[in-house]
């Protein structure tokens, strides 16, 4: 017989914080995800470009 048991924390360690990045979404754009205590934002801004 085994028992597992999980520890639940309180607090969530990325809450109010943001983490910056590239995704290629179909070409490499910055974004932003922002976490706060239940959700997760995921910021993306086009920028404009010259064709």
């Amino acid at each position: 017989m085994s028992t597992v048991c999980f520890s639940q924390q309180s607090a969530n360690p990325l809450a109010n914080t943001e983490w910056n990045g590239i995704a290629n979404i179909p070409s490499p754009e910055e974004i932003k995800f922002k976490f706060s205590n239940d959700t997760i934002d995921l910021v993306f801004q086009e920028t404009l470009r010259k064709k």
